[in-house]
């Protein structure tokens, strides 16, 4: 992703759905630049990972502020919801319009 952003950094999205890799802080990173990505008006749907806005990091707070700034909707995902894809993690889906 990180290259089709750089690649498209100056084009506009109507909409992006996405599933981003969790690990590293790569599931809020994706989510920053996939709002980039957003024309005005456009919706954000992403899946990430629950200890993404649990965990004590600064980036980690920096990033829960973010999504109660853009007013992000946050479901949480029935737990085990993607065991037959071979992972137990607890997953959050997020709704963010620009």
């Amino acid at each position: 992703f990180e290259e089709f952003f750089e690649a498209n950094k100056d084009e506009r999205f109507t909409n992006v759905i996405m599933n981003p890799p969790f690990s590293l802080g790569r599931d809020i990173s994706h989510v920053k630049m996939a709002y980039d990505l957003l024309e005005k008006g456009g919706t954000l749907v992403a899946i990430i990972s629950e200890n993404t806005l649990y965990y004590e990091r600064e980036s980690n707070r920096n990033f829960v502020k973010w999504l109660e700034d853009v007013k992000a909707y946050k479901e949480p995902i029935p737990t085990g919801s993607f065991i037959d894809c071979g992972t137990a993690i607890d997953t959050v889906m997020l709704k963010i319009q620009k």
